[in-house]
């Protein structure tokens, strides 16, 4: 049971563990992005902040700081992923380059990123995590709207 991710994260979340939370749904949502293939990534890229691949990397460090001593497997495999976007050199990270994915020293980082979604239970978290994001805009959007009053 140490290294269910599924239980841990609702366990997170039955106890108002709002960072914990937080951060796995964003780390997830950055190693979802980084296992699609090349032709649906650079379609997704929008050439904005959010997009840029030291963000996603903070998002997945992040969320491997979280479970590194409750799920041992996941924060493995999560370290993986990091060593593999630390190894992608200078010309697979042209953010000018709509094609950039297509570069082939991207495919480690697809196959961690995958190995890592499917430790975590991607499949069967993927909708509330996505739910939980939205609220999580829509709470700091009503947040700012309150603020300027």
């Amino acid at each position: 049971m140490k290294d269910d991710f599924e239980l841990g994260f609702w366990a997170w979340f039955a106890t108002d563990e709002h960072r914990l939370v937080s951060d796995a749904c964003h780390g997830m949502k950055a190693l979802d992005f980084l296992h699609l293939p090349s032709s649906v990534q650079s379609k997704q890229m929008n050439c904005c902040p959010e997009c840029d691949i030291e963000g996603l990397m903070t998002e997945v460090e992040d969320f491997r700081r979280c479970v590194e001593s409750s799920f041992p497997t996941l924060e493995s495999q999560l370290a993986e992923v990091l060593n593999e976007c630390h190894q992608l050199p200078a010309l697979a990270l042209k953010w000018n380059e709509v094609e950039m994915f297509t570069d082939p020293t991207w495919e480690p980082v697809r196959k961690a990123a995958s190995k890592a979604l499917q430790i975590a239970g991607w499949h069967n978290l993927r909708s509330h995590v996505e739910e939980q994001l939205r609220k999580s805009a829509r709470s700091a959007a009503d947040k700012g709207v309150a603020n300027t009053k």
